[in-house]
């Protein structure tokens, strides 16, 4: 019987580790990883998609200010309003921590729109 104990709780942990891999433990969004995974797979079928990167103006100036656990607060419920305006074909996404140098990238498309505070629309087509 412990042997059946010990499986099962290996089990849950691997569900577990496998999850906190691919989403983000605050919201429980997929992660930048599975962003740039479901992306891949996207070009590779040669499937049409678009991207919308949202980016919340000052957030930095919000955990600053009013604390951490204020912003994580902010943060959960964008990620509740999300959930609730789009459905299951809509692949949302925490992707907070950007790799180096794709904060360029954004810098520019934030200065094409005209403003910090901003939303960037991304898309693929296809060959």
């Amino acid at each position: 019987m412990l042997n059946i104990a010990v499986g099962f709780d290996n089990a849950q942990l691997f569900e577990k580790t496998e999850f906190l891999a691919y989403h983000d433990p605050l919201t429980c969004l997929p992660n930048r990883r599975s962003l740039l995974e479901t992306m891949e797979r996207l070009i590779k079928r040669d499937t049409a998609f678009s991207v919308l990167i949202i980016d919340i103006d000052n957030f930095q100036s919000i955990n600053d200010g009013l604390g951490y656990r204020i912003g994580d607060a902010l943060l959960k419920k964008v990620a509740a309003l999300f959930r609730h305006h789009f459905d299951s074909a809509v692949l949302l996404s925490r992707a907070a921590k950007m790799a180096e140098g794709d904060g360029q990238c954004v810098d520019r498309c934030c200065e094409c729109v005209g403003s910090p505070a901003f939303w960037v629309a991304l898309s693929y087509h296809g060959r």
